[in-house]
């Protein structure tokens, strides 16, 4: 009888060790939680900054490029124009 009552004495003294336990692992589970979520928010927004940067140096880039073609294909357009103009049309000619 003596070892029943000092069976569930112990196991009552266990429990209310397990109680203090259970509630820091609580606390400590929600500032985990929060950490984790800030830090992965941190994250994203790291990283969609530098996909925005990367996308800003592509366009320029790409607006570069666009912009010596552009050069290279209206140059002999533009010669091809001053050309014309210099010579007299056969169209409007003194005869």
């Amino acid at each position: 009888m003596f070892s029943k009552a000092k069976d569930r004495i112990f196991a009552a003294l266990l429990f209310l060790c397990l109680i203090p336990i259970i509630l820091v692992s609580l606390v400590n589970y929600h500032a985990a939680k929060k950490a984790l979520f800030e830090q992965y928010s941190t994250n994203i927004r790291e990283h969609m900054r530098r996909l925005d940067d990367q996308l800003s140096l592509y366009s320029m880039v790409g607006q570069r490029e666009l912009d010596k073609l552009a050069e290279k294909l209206s140059a002999p357009i533009n010669q091809a124009h001053h050309a014309s103009r210099q010579r007299p049309s056969p169209l409007h000619s003194d005869c």
